[in-house]
């Protein structure tokens, strides 16, 4: 899977994997050669969602690419 800045993931929530309401629409922000810096979705009312970062194994082990036209 090619990561690219700018664009949209779904991560799993792996402490509720049963429950997929529970996972994370998360955005690329930054990238260097080992590690993926991304922010969460905004909460409703909210400017600026949580700045995180993971491993780009991790990464591209996790997340699954949002389609265009996917809420």
């Amino acid at each position: 899977m090619r990561i690219q800045v700018g664009d949209w993931y779904i991560l799993p929530n792996t402490l509720h994997p049963e429950d997929r309401s529970l996972d994370y629409r998360v955005r690329v922000t930054a990238m260097d050669r080992k590690t993926v810096h991304f922010e969460t979705e905004p909460a409703p009312g909210w400017t600026k969602g949580t700045p995180l970062s993971l491993s780009m194994a991790a990464f591209r082990k996790l997340a699954t690419p949002v389609k265009e036209g996917q809420p």
